[in-house]
């Protein structure tokens, strides 16, 4: 852009307060730019990049595809599909979920190097969810 269509559009952005003047005509992000920051978080820009993808997978497939973020002790749920036909697991994902108990904890498990899997293990509660729920040290290290 050319400098005074530029400066046009540095005035209307600063009108709206998008952009803030400082000394010497330095111009920053203003509070409502700050403010819509505030509002979006890496999960919500990282759902929206998956759900084209995780959608397709699951009409491709007809399996729930699940994504799912990883903090260094539990799963929080970031996008998933499911696929259309009669039956369908109803899995809550507004709550994180311990690694021991999910497919996608053992698949992030099974991809760290040994020594921190080891320390990951040590730490975990391994609270039983369904009667399926691996909660024995031993048999998980086996499953992973």
């Amino acid at each position: 852009m050319n400098l005074s269509t530029t400066h046009r559009f540095l005035l209307t952005l600063e009108e709206i307060g998008a952009v803030t003047r400082s000394a010497g005509n330095r111009y920053h992000l203003g509070l409502m730019v700050a403010e819509l920051g505030r509002n979006v978080t890496r999960k919500d820009v990282l759902a929206d990049a998956a759900r084209p993808v995780i959608n397709q997978l699951a009409n491709k497939y007809r399996e729930t595809v699940s994504m799912a973020t990883f903090d260094g002790h539990q799963l929080d749920f970031v996008a998933w599909a499911e696929p259309r036909r009669p039956l369908s697991m109803n899995l809550r994902r507004d709550q994180p979920l311990p690694l021991h108990c999910s497919s996608i904890g053992k698949v992030i498990m099974a991809g760290l190097p040994a020594i921190e899997r080891e320390e990951l293990l040590s730490k975990l509660s391994f609270e039983k969810f369904t009667d399926k729920t691996i909660t024995d040290i031993i048999a998980l290290r086996k499953e992973v």
